[in-house]
């Protein structure tokens, strides 16, 4: 039995378990769902590991990455991997220096196959970390990203989002001066892994931690319970509110879609005026939206107010 441990979902359909509080939290185990049993991935990884992340990569390896043994004090600074390739059930290879060490942090995949680490705690410093930094699958190593988040959070979720940044969203912050514990928090900020820009947005009406974020298929991100903090430290509940999160940039990139898909299932290119909706015979870029023939756009120029497409001969069905 083990808990605070990581299940990761293989390319082959078989599940990875890895570390958590259990009598060998070092030990590794893999389910297959076709014979219903677990087997135990020889020696296991190089340390004992709860708090951790376990992300899968595109080539079917999976990152193990920071957490902690069960002692006082010790945060591990390594990441390892396991690679399928190494037999019937796998096998972690030689620890992987992080640029610092954490356990309670964040990891996600990102469109261009490496992995971002966002945040998390180190027992030996009294702050949450504000850090981040991404591991590079061909090179097998990390590296450090100057972007920092507006205050240090563990327990915080993170999702990527349809344009390739990633959302990070409330979790546990350190209570400023004089106070040395966790208080929730209601942040809510974007990170460009293009860019490098972090940025910080409305945030939650609840502060919440210990929630689930999840990205709908419209853009749209819904999340869900957690602990909320509603006055201060003083009262401290389980999170009854549902809250979404809108961005202007995933609105427009659904808008655009619905737009495409319209023009698609009409026959846009019979239509008797489709000015602008194409460009050397693929659709306009992103941002032109409002000079296509038809569309009518509000006094932000950012969003579609009217659609005017009358006596152009559409033929099909509307989707």
């Amino acid at each position: 039995p083990r808990w605070g441990h990581r299940a990761t979902l293989l390319s082959d359909g078989r599940v990875l378990v890895t570390g958590g509080y259990s009598v060998d939290m070092s030990s590794a185990e893999v389910y297959d769902p076709i014979t219903n049993t677990f087997s135990a991935v020889p020696s296991g990884m190089n340390v004992e590991r709860a708090g951790h992340q376990a992300t899968r990569l595109p080539d079917g390896r999976v990152l193990v990455t920071g957490g902690s043994p069960n002692a006082a004090g010790v945060t591990h600074q390594t990441a390892e991997l396991w690679d399928p390739a190494v037999g019937p059930l796998g096998g972690f290879g030689s620890p992987i220096p992080m640029t610092v060490a954490r356990q309670g942090h964040a990891a996600i995949l990102l469109t261009d196959g490496t992995v971002l680490i966002i945040g998390g705690f180190d027992e030996n410093d009294p702050a949450n970390l504000d850090s981040m930094e991404v591991f590079d699958p061909a090179s097998e190593s990390f590296s450090a990203i100057t972007a920092t988040l507006s205050e240090g959070r563990t327990d915080h979720r993170t999702t990527l989002m349809a344009d390739g940044s990633v959302l990070i969203v409330g979790g546990l912050a350190l209570a400023p001066p004089p106070g040395s514990f966790f208080r929730l928090s209601s942040v809510i900020e974007i990170f460009n892994p293009a860019t490098g820009i972090i940025k910080v947005v409305d945030p939650l009406r609840t502060h919440r931690s210990s929630f689930t974020a999840t990205r709908l298929l419209d853009g749209r991100v819904l999340f869900v319970g957690g602990r909320e903090i509603t006055n201060g430290l003083a009262t401290e509940k389980l999170a009854a509110e549902v809250e979404l999160y809108s961005s202007r940039s995933e609105e427009a990139l659904a808008e655009r879609n619905a737009l495409i898909a319209l023009y698609n299932a009409t026959n846009g290119d019979g239509w008797t005026n489709n000015t602008n909706w194409k460009t050397g015979g693929v659709f306009s870029p992103p941002g032109t939206e409002c000079t296509w023939y038809g569309l009518v756009c509000d006094s932000t120029g950012t969003s579609i107010a009217e659609m005017n497409l009358g006596a152009n001969q559409l033929t099909g069905t509307i989707p």
